[in-house]
Parts: C-alpha cells; sequence; structure tokens
C-alpha cells in the first residue's frame, strides 16, 4: 500500500518564513503523522527567482517574430531596437545558469535542518518515510503562494537520495470519490 506525504506550507513569506505542516497518511487515507514547524525566512529565493525568470524571459524575446519593432536594411537583417547590443546572447545564458545555481544553492539551504527544532523533527519523519522503501511514498506540495510550486524542490537533500513523485496543490481541494461522485461519461469533441 502506498503513502502521501503532504508538506502543507501556510501562512507566511520568504520575508517573515512559513508555517508548515507535514500529514503522512496511506493512500487509503489513514492518517499515520501530523507534525507541525516552520520554515525560516529566505528572501533571497524570491529575489533569485524573479531575476532568473526576467532573464529567461528576455533571452526568448528574440525569437518572436510579432509586435517587435522592426528596420530593415538592405541586406534583409531585421533588427529590433528595443534590444541591447552590447550583450551577447550567450553571456545572457550564462548569467541565467548561474541564477539558476545560485537559487538552487538558497533552496537546499532553506530546507536544511534549522533553529525551528519542528522543522527538523518534520525531516527527519519525512526521512524515515522516504527511507522505507516498502511502500511507495508520494510528495505534495500545498501551497496558496504559487511561486513555491515554481521552486525547484527536486535539489533537497531528502528528494535526491529517493525516487519521490512529487506534485502540488492548493491548500483546500477536495478528492472524488468513485462511490460518492460517480464520473459523468466525457463528451468527445469532433476535432
Amino acid at each position: 500500500m502506498g503513502r502521501i506525504a503532504v508538506l502543507k506550507i501556510g501562512q507566511g513569506n520568504f520575508e517573515q518564513g512559513f508555517e508548515v505542516l507535514l500529514r503522512i497518511s496511506t493512500d487509503d487515507g489513514r492518517l499515520l503523522t501530523e507534525i507541525e514547524g516552520n520554515l525560516l525566512p529566505n528572501p533571497g529565493i524570491e529575489g533569485f527567482y524573479v531575476s532568473w525568470q526576467t532573464l529567461f524571459r528576455r533571452l526568448k524575446m528574440p525569437d518572436r517574430q510579432y509586435n517587435k519593432p522592426q528596420r530593415d536594411f538592405e541586406d534583409g537583417w531585421e533588427i529590433d531596437d528595443t534590444l541591447p547590443t552590447n550583450r551577447s546572447t550567450s553571456d545572457d545564458v550564462e548569467v541565467c545558469r548561474h541564477l539558476v545555481r545560485d537559487l538552487e544553492s538558497q533552496m537546499k539551504k532553506w530546507l536544511q535542518p534549522s533553529a525551528d527544532e519542528n522543522w527538523q523533527k518534520i525531516r527527519e519523519r519525512l526521512g524515515a518515510e522516504l527511507a522505507n522503501n516498502s511502500d511507495e511514498i508520494r510528495l505534495v506540495i500545498q501551497a496558496r503562494n504559487p511561486l513555491l510550486w515554481k521552486l525547484p524542490w527536486h535539489v533537497w537533500d531528502l528528494l535526491e537520495q529517493y525516487d519521490v513523485g512529487i506534485g502540488c496543490a492548493l491548500p483546500e481541494f477536495t478528492a472524488a470519490s468513485s462511490e460518492k461522485n460517480p464520473q459523468k461519461p466525457v463528451k468527445q469533441s469532433k476535432f
């Protein structure tokens, strides 16, 4: 029988930290563990993520051929007047890679043991569950803040050691039961 570990990240932000709840249950819904804790503040994570995404999106802009101001030259070249011409794309790609490494490093530090003893209990219990290879375990990151879903959770030292499926969900959801909510047939479209 499989197990589901839900890491519910509640109230908070990167400047003040987040409330966290780990809930581990069996596939049939039997609760095995519930531990509360806190993730300490780490404002660097949000900054690295925003910087990386901004640069990454800017890297992709030259590929877009619509809605760009353009000049035509005799040789057929078109140049976007809004693009900086003093930097090479390879420089931007290297900066983007550096930002990703910094973001991953910040993420690893954030998820390490901390001064909050309950976060340490969460880490230890999740680590023990992951080490128990007899059952499959899935990890769900539940958070209202969508930025938390986009972070590189795969670099967490606990998850790097084990083959764990990771998913994300809103804090409030209702699981559909096949007995209570029979599924309606899906209409097929003629496409």
